[in-house]
């Protein structure tokens, strides 16, 4: 979170429910790279969710093609 690791993912709901109490706007954003399994990122959405926030967005580099494409 905010650029560094987080121990397990009891530590990202903490984080996650401390961060909204200081900032009430506060959206997260989930930057994933495609290494990343699906269910994973579906996982910390509902970490998110289960601390009560629900402005999610997501960070993506279009500069790298997706795995298996090629850049246009």
């Amino acid at each position: 979170m905010d650029g560094h690791a987080v121990a397990n993912d009891d530590a990202i709901q903490i984080q996650a429910e401390q961060q909204l109490a200081e900032h009430p706007d506060l959206r997260a954003v989930i930057q994933a790279d495609g290494e990343v399994a699906h269910r994973r990122v579906i996982h910390v959405m509902d970490l998110l969710s289960q601390a009560h926030i629900t402005n999610i967005a997501f960070a993506v580099d279009v500069a790298s093609p997706a795995p298996g494409t090629t850049a246009p």
